[in-house]
């Protein structure tokens, strides 16, 4: 039998469905965050490294404050801030170690209130478990681990402690997309008179 874990808690009633909204997708040629606008989808500049990638955003601007990887495959490429290196780790679970103290410490008490965006790039199973242990009270995620070469991806507003969406690839390399298509359009500028 799988190891017990608790279900994360109850998702609150959606808002109602908008033109607006994010969108992550894991895997395959559209790997990436994007913000959602109407029938405009705008790719967000974030550059996603092995493993597990986060990016924060303003939830009114949709504007990007932070994004962070950790090379939770084998370590190699360490661990990653605004697409600057900031460490090395010694292994697949020094990174996912490093993940989990970023998400379960700082996290919530930098950024309440902002959307997260998480992905997998390339292959990210290495110490998964360490992970999504400090995912899933934090955003929310409902997974306990990741198979090799399968794709994740996760919208949670960061300190509700309930995700938005998310999703698994069915098998390795199959593409993982979660969207959420309820948030509140902004109005375009008024137009100088």
């Amino acid at each position: 039998l799988p190891p017990f874990v608790p279900s994360p808690p109850a998702k609150p009633p959606l808002p109602p469905l908008s033109d607006c909204g994010f969108k992550v997708v894991s895997g395959g040629s559209s790997n990436g965050f994007y913000s959602v606008t109407g029938a405009a989808e705008t790719k967000l500049s974030v550059a996603l490294r092995r493993g597990f990638n986060l990016a924060v955003l303003e939830p009114q601007s949709l504007s990007v404050v932070e994004y962070r990887s950790w090379d939770t495959y084998n370590g190699k490429r360490g661990v990653w801030l605004n697409g600057v290196s900031q460490a090395p780790c010694t292994d697949s679970c020094g990174c996912a170690s490093a993940m989990a103290a970023y998400i379960s410490a700082d996290l919530v008490s930098n950024y309440s209130g902002h959307v997260a965006m998480i992905a997998i790039h390339d292959e990210g199973s290495g110490c998964s478990e360490t992970a999504y242990d400090a995912l899933r009270p934090v955003l929310g995620s409902s997974y306990t681990k990741l198979k090799w070469m399968h794709r994740y991806a996760l919208l949670s507003l960061i300190g509700s402690g309930a995700a938005l969406a998310e999703a698994m690839g069915t098998a390795g390399y199959a593409e993982a997309t979660a969207e959420w298509m309820h948030a509140t359009c902004q109005s375009p500028p008024s137009p100088p008179p």
